[in-house]
């Protein structure tokens, strides 16, 4: 009797333990402590373009755990989200209120909830500011206008996010949007089994070895990335939607709408994709096309850069960009010391343009002593304020 007694308890006290250990979950501190720390953060701020509006984007300093823990794909030193087709991390902007400049006056601009809101950008006119809502598995644009405190959906899906994914053009009425090709079929499953080895080769020259997070492993990494990367440019009316496509799809990193609104600036990564660079390092190609996607000129290609010097940049054209004040002209910068900064000379870097049709001959700008780093010109005339970088005193 007393050991079916001391049976009994033991199965008792263990069905006790079980059902606590079914009932625990995370725990609260006191309410003082969870209003501490879940005081809203200070919201970042822009001003429109003519300073007359000023957006504040609200913040949630602690996303939901859901949001950390959303699966990630690491690729070609980024760390991207298969299921939105943009970058893994959590949200950061959930909200957006504008304030009128004159009168002070705040209003909010009223959004659905639980949303997660990035890739800002203001129309030239300071009218509209376009960006990114992440609902969900869905990436959409919308628009807001901020003088009416409003804003409403201008593509509802499909946006690709891998990279920057929007620009004004500089009508301020028209976006030019990265999305996700239309035809460009399921994810890439990773293989049970292996096609083969991973197969690095080597071409018979120095190159310094660095170290990069998160890098392509294999066949299976590269088709994913493409998978993902490929995108296709469309122009989009702010007010009515209608997209319409633009070229074909391509590896687009970058697309810069001209001043003049006739063409579009466009950097495009290309296959083979190393294994031993990230993406920035891939081989590459930057062209110039018009608004039906017609190709009008090849500026530049790049081969992969695995052997550019630490500190160095690439030899060729590079950091090429439209200068503002002209309705047609690229700018670039070409390195003179093959783009070691270990060579001794008195100029490092030169300056050319090239006007549209892009059939002529460049013309060199300017000369530096130390490395150029971009030029910020004026909207009108041929002035700019260009930087220039000294890496033995940082300068």
């Amino acid at each position: 009797m007393i050991r079916q007694i001391i049976a009994a308890a033991a199965c008792a006290s263990l069905l006790t333990a079980a059902a606590m250990a079914q009932d625990e979950t995370y725990r609260l501190p006191p309410q003082d402590i969870v209003d501490i720390v879940d005081a809203p953060a200070a919201p970042w701020t822009t001003f429109s373009p003519e300073r007359r509006h000023l957006l504040l984007i609200h913040r949630e300093d602690l996303p939901p755990v859901a949001e950390l823990a959303r699966p990630m794909e690491r690729l070609a030193g980024m760390r991207l989200d298969a299921a939105t087709n943009g970058r893994h991390g959590p949200r950061a902007a959930i909200g957006l209120s504008v304030i009128d400049v004159t009168t002070g006056e705040e209003r909010a601009i009223e959004l659905p909830d639980d949303v997660g809101l990035s890739n800002f950008d203001w129309s030239p006119d300071g009218r509209y500011a376009a960006f990114v809502v992440t609902h969900d598995d869905t990436l959409s644009l919308w628009v807001a206008d901020v003088a009416r405190a409003r804003a409403r959906e201008v593509i509802a899906e499909g946006v690709n996010a891998v990279f920057d994914p929007v620009s004004w053009m500089p009508d301020s009425e028209t976006l030019l949007v990265n999305t996700v090709p239309a035809d460009r079929g399921p994810m890439p499953e990773r293989p049970a089994v292996p096609t083969g080895p991973v197969i690095h080769v080597a071409g018979g020259y120095e190159a310094p070895v660095r170290t990069y997070q998160d890098l392509l492993e294999d066949a299976h990494d590269a088709a994913l990335f493409a998978w993902m990367a490929e995108s296709q440019l469309v122009l989009v009316d702010a007010r009515r939607g209608r997209p319409r496509p633009v070229g074909e799809p391509d590896f687009i990193y970058s697309a810069d709408p001209a001043p003049g609104g006739e063409m579009i600036l466009v950097g495009a990564m290309q296959e083979p994709f190393s294994y031993d660079v990230n993406w920035a390092r891939f081989a590459d190609r930057t062209y110039v096309i018009d608004l039906e996607g017609e190709e009008i000129a090849e500026i530049a290609r790049q081969p992969i850069a695995d052997n550019v010097p630490i500190g160095g940049v690439i030899s060729g054209r590079r950091s090429i960009d439209w200068q503002s004040s002209h309705p047609g002209r690229v700018v670039w910068a070409e390195a003179l010391d093959g783009g070691d900064p270990r060579v001794e000379t008195d100029e490092r870097d030169s300056v050319w343009m090239l006007e549209a049709p892009f059939d002529g001959e460049p013309i060199e700008v300017a000369r530096f002593e130390d490395r150029y780093y971009g030029t910020q010109f004026t909207s009108e005339g041929e002035l700019g304020f260009a930087v220039e970088y000294d890496r033995d005193t940082r300068v």
